[in-house]
């Protein structure tokens, strides 16, 4: 069975990010933070990693809270 291409939609996003920031990153003070590869999909067949909504939070916050202490 086919699947098609792996990570498509982080490769969406990061493609986006980076046409954003080109446009406008100076403008705003921008940044390109690493993609988060996981989502909440929960009418997505296997082998999709899905999270939940807490989890998708908490991994959200956790990441934030990291990068500001940075």
């Amino acid at each position: 069975m086919y699947l098609g291409p792996l990570a498509t939609d982080t490769r969406i996003a990061e493609d986006f990010t980076r046409q954003l920031l080109a446009v406008h990153g100076e403008a705003f003070d921008l940044w390109q933070l690493p993609a988060v590869p996981y989502g909440i999909a929960p009418s997505t067949p296997e082998p999709t990693l899905s999270l939940t909504i807490t989890e998708f939070t908490t991994l959200l916050n956790t990441l934030v809270a990291q990068y500001m202490r940075a």
